[in-house]
């Protein structure tokens, strides 16, 4: 979920003037914020279709989700923010509505021109009714490094999460902004955004998750049954070995597989469209998800997600 925020907070802080040149259609532009001359604080409201955020559990069961965002951009380059998130589907029954509360802050620094730096922290409040799985993680460090030359956009991002489970992930993106000025309005700017993202990392954290959790809480091999492959898996295991109960087929499972390599986890197209008139701006995009290598008791196939958004930017 906050891989998608990220991406859709990007566009309505490009700034129009940063690396531009003319095509017959338009201008293309990096989307660098960290060159303003400006303060800027912005209020959005977002919709996210699906904002699952490791991965699916459930084939048949999305999860919506409603934000809100309170942000602050400096021209020193520290910036922060206050987003709350109304996500469907993430109690425990998978049927209603629970909160989330995140805080985030960070600092970004340009060097030599084309090279801009921003590590940030960021933290995240759960509400009690909130799906176990949702909160294995409560902070985030993560570290920015993004390459700007004429349209062309190249980023990398370690990030650290920390909470009951660590683990350590890696993300490559690749996007070109092109902007088209006086659409429809004056002095209004329509951005896209096309791009790619790559991301790397393990889920041995997740297997080891499972296997504590089901020590103390049987539900917990309900969710991964949830999963056509690995009630399949126990099916066969049942027919081979009928002494054998379910629930001990799930734990041999997890320990046969609880070690994980580092590798590419999942692929991200995206293609984001906003449009900023005076103060206002609206976003859309469209995002495809693709998992690479997931555990069985993860959906794997490709998932779509749509987003659509209204914000209110004020320079100082």
């Amino acid at each position: 979920m906050r891989l998608i925020l990220l991406l859709l907070i990007l566009i309505p802080y490009a700034d129009p003037a940063a690396q531009s040149y003319e095509t017959g259609k338009g201008n293309v532009t990096g989307a660098d914020p960290s060159g303003t001359t400006f303060n800027f604080l912005m209020l959005s409201f977002d919709f996210v279709t699906n904002s699952d955020f490791m991965g699916r559990l459930s084939e048949t069961v999305d999860q919506p989700a409603f934000s809100s965002t309170f942000s602050y951009i400096g021209k020193s380059g520290i910036d922060a923010s206050l987003t709350g998130f109304m996500i469907g589907n993430s109690d425990e029954s998978l049927e209603h509505y629970t909160s989330e509360v995140d805080i985030m802050l960070g600092y970004r620094k340009e060097l030599f021109g084309s090279l801009t730096l921003y590590p940030a922290y960021s933290h995240f409040f759960y509400s009690k009714k909130s799906n176990d799985l949702q909160k294995i993680f409560t902070d985030e460090l993560h570290l920015d490094a993004d390459y700007t030359y004429k349209f062309l956009n190249l980023g990398l991002s370690p990030i650290v999460y920390l909470g009951r489970q660590r683990t350590f992930t890696l993300n490559f993106r690749n996007f070109y902004t092109i902007n088209f000025s006086n659409v429809i309005l004056n002095n209004s700017i329509m951005s896209i955004q096309p791009g790619v993202d790559l991301n790397f990392g393990d889920f041995e954290y997740l297997n080891r998750y499972y296997l504590d959790e089901m020590k103390e809480n049987e539900r917990f091999y309900e969710y991964l049954l949830l999963s056509k492959a690995i009630r399949q898996y126990a099916m066969v295991k049942k027919a081979q070995n009928p002494e054998l109960t379910v629930y001990q087929i799930l734990d041999q499972y997890l320990n046969e597989k609880i070690q994980d390599t580092f590798k590419l986890t999942s692929a991200v197209l995206y293609l984001p469209v906003s449009y900023l008139a005076g103060n206002f701006g609206i976003n859309t995009g469209l995002y495809v998800f693709l998992p690479v290598k997931q555990p069985d008791y993860l959906y794997n196939e490709k998932q779509f997600f749509f987003t659509v958004g209204i914000s209110y930017n004020l320079a100082f």
